[in-house]
C-alpha cells in the first residue's frame, strides 16, 4: 500500500506580504536590526521586505521564532 502524507509546512510555499511581515515585526517587538539578527539576514533585506514583502524561507523562519507555537493560526496570517 502507497500512503502519502502531505505536511502542510511543505505545502505552504508562499511568502509573506509586506503587511504580514510588518504585523510579524511589531507582534515580536522587533526593531529592524533585531529582526536581521534573529533571522540571519540584513537590516537591508529587512527594510525590503517591509516594503515588499519576504520569500517562503522568512516566513517559514517566522513561525519558527514565534513563542507560541500552539496557536493554530500564526496572529499575521489571520487577514492573508
Amino acid at each position: 500500500m502507497n500512503m502519502r502524507v502531505k505536511s502542510s509546512v511543505v505545502s505552504d510555499a508562499r511568502g509573506m506580504s509586506a503587511a504580514e511581515f510588518k504585523s510579524w515585526l511589531e507582534l515580536m517587538g522587533y526593531t529592524g536590526a533585531a529582526a536581521a539578527k534573529a533571522l540571519g539576514i540584513s537590516k537591508a533585506s529587512v527594510s525590503n521586505y517591509q516594503r515588499e514583502g519576504a520569500p517562503a524561507s522568512i516566513r517559514l523562519a517566522c513561525r519558527v521564532l514565534y513563542p507560541r507555537q500552539g496557536e493554530a493560526v500564526y496572529p499575521w496570517e489571520r487577514a492573508a
